[in-house]
């Protein structure tokens, strides 16, 4: 299942506009395994901020407006769970993202160490800046470490 985002002429009808293909994020299940060992630290490498455009100004499509972050991920080891099942959990340590931006809450997936965030974006792509921090967890339910603070900023853009 994608996200398919809703758009609005001036008459303020709904359009019908392409799904974007983002999909949902996958939650870790936690699973009844004998495994008291957390995983070791994993870090955000890098991260990739993607904004959207204005609808209407480039054509209409449901990724107008969406902002997208992608955080890559040195995942770490795990005695028993193998990296590609582990999850990751996230938080901002200082500032703040920009309006609509929202960290998931609960324990997702990250396919191949890359996790994607997605928001609304729609609010004129303001500046921001904060810290983030991920932490690992194992198919057993065990937390590891919370990686170092990264620094995650964009300036805005202005039309």
């Amino acid at each position: 299942m994608a996200f398919s985002l809703s758009c609005r002429d001036d008459n303020r009808t709904p359009l019908q506009a392409p799904e974007c293909g983002l999909k949902p994020y996958e939650e870790l299940e936690i699973r009844d395994v004998e495994d008291e060992q957390s995983p070791g630290r994993g870090e955000i490498n890098e991260v990739i901020i993607s904004r959207g455009q204005k609808a209407g100004l480039l054509g209409l499509t449901s990724c107008d407006n969406t902002g997208i972050m992608s955080f890559i991920l040195e995942v770490p080891n795990d005695d028993l769970t193998p990296a590609e099942d582990l999850g990751v959990r996230i938080r901002i340590a200082t500032g703040s993202g920009p309006a609509g931006f929202e960290l998931p809450q609960n324990i997702i997936r990250a396919p191949q160490g890359v996790l994607d965030i997605v928001w609304n974006d729609e609010e004129g792509e303001e500046a921001f800046a904060f810290t983030a921090q991920v932490s690992f967890v194992d198919a057993a339910g065990n937390f590891g470490p919370f990686s170092e603070p990264f620094r995650v900023e964009d300036g805005g853009s202005f039309f």
